[in-house]
């Protein structure tokens, strides 16, 4: 009997980086008290990705206004889409930028939750 490896490549859920142009755009109207303190510049931030911004911003603001931040970056998001992992990329990893993780792997089915934390231990692992 031949031993026959049957392998299909991995379909994985990715989000392209976030609109630069609308990312600038919201930290240009952030108050000039909050951007004239030292490391949160519009010019210093824009060139950071989006989770150390927020980090960056969480202790110069109010939760409220925290909370408005995320919800006008997270406006600047790309849609999400489906895409065909190739042995190249594979071997690369396939992260997500977002989270900064480098492996990530999402299921859609909200059943599936606990799965999702299990491969996302593993991963860590």
């Amino acid at each position: 009997e031949e031993d026959h490896e049957f392998r299909l490549p991995p379909i994985v859920r990715r989000h392209q980086h976030p609109d630069q142009a609308k990312v600038e755009e919201v930290l240009r109207q952030l108050p000039g008290w909050v951007t004239e303190q030292p490391g949160l510049g519009a010019a210093e931030l824009s060139c950071l990705p989006v989770p150390q911004v927020l980090e960056k911003l969480r202790p110069a603001i109010t939760p409220e206004a925290h909370a408005a931040v995320c919800f006008q970056l997270l406006s600047c998001m790309k849609r999400a889409e489906y895409v065909v992992v190739d042995d190249e990329e594979a071997e690369s990893g396939y992260g997500h930028w977002g989270l900064r993780l480098p492996e990530y792997m999402h299921f859609t089915s909200p059943i599936r939750r606990y799965a999702d934390v299990l491969v996302h231990r593993r991963l860590t692992d």
